[in-house]
Order: structure tokens, then C-alpha cells, then sequence
């Protein structure tokens, strides 16, 4: 496999760039930028002088040193610190290539890790959130799964179908087979099985519903009729002109998006179109995002504009949509003699009284809010809790299938299914393209 190489901090002038180098050759190639043989002695620093290939100085350095396999890609792997010049550390890069290394892909290092057993897809999506963690919440969670052992417990589990398996092939294809130093399998054996795994899949999947909005931001949509002030209370939230405000009704066409920390929380805010009849084509599309939009939403903020009675059926029908799902009403223009018959917190977008509904916000959230109930691990990717969906939706009909009497050769082929989702969800694929996309979002230098 080739030596790879990326700047593993963030581009720009800082007080020290880090450089990574993995694989076979690292040590080699760094023996020939630093004119000395570097020797292989794990967790050490080494203090050295770079040379480019024309035997000019580069930088004066410490390499951070590790040896395969205790490293984090399994491989030989050195830390390059140099100075923060960007400038130094893409030369040091550009010899390195120059002398056999690759460029890095992105989450090159990671997908290396994955393949060499050092951490499992979970602990590594879990690092990925660790580094992109804009919230107390997010650190502690990340964290939680990257380093709790127990997250490991899914190759377990992952090793065990694999077993199970093969038992279940051999009954198939050799009926009186009995291994006498394992419990027989039947019916009843695999479906108390697969009541384990469900009850498994059931909390992991509950868990990655709370907190993935947690790393992706909470959904909360803004909705009401055309011109009640959906998008100037954005930008107030926001504190931003993010959405176009005029007096025209359904200026907005389609869902804006903006993000504000509130209470160490990430809140993914909606600018939804007005929701109202229409014929216009463009105009029906943005509504029919503003619907989608509100059913994918944790909180609806449904704003009233206070000084106007004549769209109350518009309103009606807004109300009839949302009444099911956790929401706020919020009346707006409340500076302006009040013509509504709906009650809720009164604002105006252009003083302080957002503040009101912010605190609203809060308490509505802390009640969605059930942390205390997490595991020290979950899943941290929506690929990741598509497949433990689509394992768990599997594992039911693969239970009732056994429960009204039929046979392991009815089921053995989904059960295959099941253990390539599970092979997928923590990584043990050899679908190399899956994996690929599984390292698509990771930064370059992890």
C-alpha cells in the first residue's frame, strides 16, 4: 500500500503546522529529507533539519515517531511539526511526494485505521463528530464512544451472526448434525437470538435519533402564510439578513437554512414559503418543501402576524398540520393594533421581545432533551443509522418468518443480508467503494 501524506492542521499561518506520513515507506522517505537515517524507535521525538530534493534547508523539526502497528493507522506513521508557514509545510509536502510519498485522500488515515482493525466505523464517525463538535453535548458524546471499549462489543455481536450462520448452513445442507460442545440450534435458539439483537438495535437506534441532531443541528421550522414575518424573524435569530425580506407575499420560495448556538445546543433553523393555495408552479414546489420541511422538524415556531385577521383559514389549516407535532405559536407585529384570535408569544422582530422566544425555544428543547438516558455509546452518522434500520427491520420479519414455523432455508439469505449491513456498519467490508463513501465528509489530514 502507498506511504500517504497530508497537513493535518488547518491551512493557513499558525505557530506549528503538523504533517503526517503513513506507511511502509515513511521512515525511508524522511531518511532522505533529513540526509540521516532516521531510526525506527516508537513514541519518540526526534529533532532534525529538512532538505529539499536540491539539498536546500526546509525547516528545522520534531518528528513525533511510531512504529506498526501501535499507531493510529496501524502503519508507520511520523508527525512532522514545523514551523506555521504554510508555505514551509506544502514545500515539505511537495519533497515528500517528490521522494515516493502520495497525497492523502480525504479521511485517508481514518479508512486506514478502519482496515488495519485499529477502531471500528462507529469510534471513527465518532472522532470525525469530535472534531467538527461545535457544542458541549457533541464533545462529551464523541468522546464517549471513541474511547468507551464497549463500542467494540459490535464486532462482537458482528462475529457471532457469522458463527450462527454457518451452524445454520450446516442444518440446512446436514439435518442430523449435532456438535456436542455447542447448545443446538432450532427455532426457539435463533429467535431468542434475534431478541437480543433487536432489543440491541432498538437502543442504539433510539439513541442516534436524539443525538445525531445534536452534531447536525436540531431541526426548527419556521412556518405561517405568506408575510407574517417568517424570514425577518430569521434574520433576527440569526442576527443576519440570511433570507430576502419585502412587503410581496411569498418572497420566499424555498426553505433557507441557518444555523445559531443556543445553550451549548445547535439549532438548524427553517425559513419555510408561506403555506397558502396557489397555482403558481414555482411557488407549489416551494411549498411542498416547506410541508417536507415540518415533518422533519423537532420544533415548528408558527408565526401569527398579530395586526391581521383576514388569513385566519390559511392559518387554520397551517394549525391542522402542525397541531400534532411539538410547536410554539408566536404572534408577531405585536406594535400594531392586534386583529388575531390567536394567543401565544407576543414579539416584534424589530426590538427584543425575540428574546421571549428563544427562552420558549429553550424549554421546548430541554423537554425533547433525554440525555440521561444515552448509552456511553451510539451511532453518529445517518449512514450509520440507515443500516441499523435497515438491520433492525430485517431482524423482525426474520423472527416472524421462524415464529409461524418455517424453516432456516427460508431465511438464510436475508440473514446473509443482515450480516453484510452489520459487516457495513462498522466497517468490516470489503466493498471498497462503500467505504470510500463512508470517508467522503472527513477531513483531509485524518
Amino acid at each position: 500500500m502507498k506511504t500517504i501524506t497530508a497537513l493535518a492542521t488547518a491551512k493557513g499561518i499558525c505557530a506549528i503546522h503538523i504533517i503526517r506520513l503513513s506507511g511502509d515507506r515513511a521512515y525511508e522517505i524522511l531518511s532522505l529529507l533529513a540526509k540521516k537515517d532516521i531510526k525506527k524507535i516508537p513514541d519518540t521525538i526526534e529533532h532534525v533539519k529538512l532538505y529539499d530534493e536540491n539539498n536546500a534547508l526546509l525547516d528545522d523539526v520534531l518528528l513525533m515517531k511510531f512504529v506498526a502497528p501501535k499507531s493510529f493507522t496501524g502503519e508507520d506513521l511520523i508527525e512532522i511539526n514545523c514551523h506555521g508557514s504554510e508555505i514551509i509545510a506544502n514545500k515539505i509536502i511537495k519533497t515528500l511526494i517528490y521522494y515516493g510519498a502520495s497525497l492523502a485522500e480525504r479521511g485517508e488515515f481514518s479508512k486506514r485505521a478502519l482496515l488495519n482493525n485499529k477502531m471500528n466505523a462507529v469510534q471513527l464517525f465518532a472522532m470525525n463528530n469530535l472534531i467538527k463538535a461545535t457544542n458541549d453535548q457533541a464533545i462529551k458524546f464523541s468522546l464517549q464512544t471513541l474511547l468507551n471499549k464497549q463500542v467494540k462489543i459490535l464486532n462482537v455481536y458482528e462475529e457471532e451472526l457469522f458463527h450462527i450462520i454457518g451452524r445454520m448452513e450446516v442444518l440446512i445442507d446436514y439435518p442430523e448434525f449435532n456438535d456436542d460442545n455447542e447448545e443446538p440450534i432450532n427455532n426457539d435458539f435463533i429467535i431468542n437470538y434475534f431478541n437480543k439483537l433487536i432489543e440491541i438495535f432498538k437502543n442504539l437506534i433510539n439513541d442516534a435519533k436524539i443525538m445525531i441532531p445534536i452534531y447536525e443541528g436540531i431541526n426548527v421550522a419556521i412556518v405561517g402564510v405568506a408575510n407574517a414575518g417568517k424570514s425577518s424573524l430569521l434574520n433576527k435569530l440569526t442576527k443576519s439578513n440570511k433570507a430576502i425580506v419585502s412587503n410581496i407575499p411569498g418572497t420566499t420560495r424555498d426553505v433557507v437554512e441557518a444555523y445559531i448556538n443556543l445553550d451549548n445546543r445547535i439549532i438548524k433553523l427553517h425559513d419555510t414559503a408561506g403555506i397558502h393555495e396557489t397555482n403558481d408552479l414555482v411557488e407549489s414546489l416551494g411549498i411542498n418543501k416547506s410541508l417536507e420541511t415540518i415533518n422533519n422538524a423537532a420544533l415548528i415556531i408558527f408565526l401569527i402576524d398579530g395586526s391581521n385577521n383576514i388569513q385566519y383559514d390559511d392559518e387554520l389549516k397551517i394549525f391542522n398540520i402542525i397541531k400534532n407535532k411539538k410547536h410554539i405559536i408566536a404572534i408577531n407585529k405585536c406594535d400594531l393594533e392586534r386583529k388575531t384570535n390567536w394567543n401565544g408569544i407576543c414579539i416584534n422582530t424589530f426590538d427584543d421581545s425575540y428574546k421571549l422566544l428563544l427562552e420558549e425555544i429553550k424549554n421546548e428543547l430541554n423537554k425533547i432533551d433525554n440525555f440521561e438516558l444515552i448509552n456511553q455509546y451510539t451511532l453518529q452518522d445517518k449512514q450509520q443509522l440507515k443500516i441499523a434500520e435497515k438491520i433492525l427491520n430485517h431482524l423482525f420479519k426474520l423472527k416472524q418468518t421462524l415464529e409461524n414455523g418455517f424453516s432456516f432455508d427460508l431465511i438464510i439469505d436475508d440473514l446473509h443480508r443482515v450480516l453484510k449491513y452489520f459487516q457495513e456498519l462498522i466497517g468490516k467490508t470489503t466493498d471498497l467503494n462503500f467505504i470510500d463513501r463512508l470517508f467522503a465528509n472527513f477531513c483531509v489530514g485524518k
